[in-house]
């Protein structure tokens, strides 16, 4: 669909392009302007002017000053992004405040959405769950069918990869996986715990050899265990251990509550998975300190800033968010994709 543009708009669009504001010069001098394919600034589609436009992927970025959060101003942005999508323009807002704190992450974040969109664009159908053909879905591995359902996590896929190659690692050697974290994240070592302590999506059958064994112990009673029983990964949540937990805190000091645990607890071949979505919880920090000093490998989720864990951990798979729950709500689908991977290494053959 062709669109025009309101020509009274050219003034003020001129004046809107030498009176940018600061975090409007930062967007574009220092990624916009120099990114392949071409932004522009300022550009007119009908009687709206868009701060920044690609006509390539087809993608507006609006950054949100004060007047964007008043009903008015809401009303207005709700009518453009209505007009635009008439044109299957997509359109991406930020905050001023986003842009002066997070300003590498959102530079991500438009680089994703511009790839996506001319994904979209050369497959001739939209981006969305389901748009791949039953035969590449089947080729696709099981994190490039993470990275196409979520993906924002694509700059995660190397730490991804290490971070099941690490839990592999220490099943084979005879290890196990401790967690710890606070409240979501709490819940979240909980959920992890128990898509490895059981089969998840297999059933895992247990072994031959513990199948004899059963044999020998019990006879012909075996059979019902046999039948019942799932190959484990040993996994312990570190958070569920609320009498040591609150014991230590009350007597000792709750800052070294999960460090005490590691060093109790820990082996040389385990994993440690630290998570706290700032990366900064100190409790966890303790904790992953301690794992690196009894040699154990230490792997973080957090959140897209760098923090403490990053500095510390072998490993940290940082998501492209900021906020509290929307960095736990890419915390899942991380950790679902772990514990499907390391299942399907490890018993697929069962």
């Amino acid at each position: 669909m062709e669109y025009k543009h309101n020509s009274y708009l050219v003034p003020l669009a001129k004046d809107l392009r030498n009176d940018m504001t600061k975090e409007e010069r930062r967007l574009w001098y220092d990624f916009l302007k120099g990114y392949k394919p071409r932004f522009l600034r300022q550009k007119i589609i009908g009687n709206f002017i868009l701060d920044f436009y690609c006509p390539k992927a087809k993608i507006a970025i609006e950054l949100d000053g004060s007047q964007h959060y008043s009903d008015n101003g809401k009303e207005k942005d709700k009518k453009k992004e209505n007009f635009l999508k008439e044109y299957d323009i997509t359109t991406i807002h930020f905050s001023n405040l986003e842009i002066k704190q997070n300003f590498e992450g959102i530079c991500r974040k438009i680089d994703i959405s511009v790839k996506q969109s001319l994904t979209r664009a050369s497959s001739g159908a939209p981006f969305a769950q389901g748009s791949l053909t039953n035969r590449k879905d089947k080729a696709m591995t099981k994190l490039d069918k993470l990275i196409s359902r979520y993906p924002a996590l694509e700059y995660c896929k190397t730490d991804i990869d290490a971070a099941k190659d690490a839990m592999l690692a220490s099943y084979r050697a005879g290890g196990k996986i401790l967690i710890c974290g606070n409240g979501g994240s709490a819940a979240d070592a909980e959920h992890i715990s128990g898509e490895l302590l059981k089969g998840f999506l297999d059933p895992r059958k247990m072994s031959a050899e513990n199948e004899a064994r059963f044999k020998a112990a019990l006879g012909e009673r075996s059979d019902e265990y046999i039948k019942k029983l799932q190959s484990g990964i040993p996994a312990i949540p570190l958070t569920s251990l609320s009498a040591a937990l609150t014991a230590y805190s009350n007597d000792v000091d709750a800052e070294f509550m999960y460090a005490q645990l590691v060093f109790a607890l820990g082996k040389t071949d385990d994993v440690l998975i630290a998570i706290s979505t700032s990366g900064n919880s100190l409790n966890c920090v303790r904790a992953a300190e301690t794992a690196k000093a009894l040699g154990i490998k230490t792997l973080a989720l957090t959140g897209e800033r760098e923090s403490r864990l990053s500095e510390i951990c072998d490993i940290t798979i940082r998501v492209p968010e900021t906020e509290t729950y929307k960095v736990q709500e890419y915390h899942l689908p991380v950790y679902h994709y772990l514990c499907a991977a390391v299942e399907e290494e490890l018993f697929k053959n069962r």
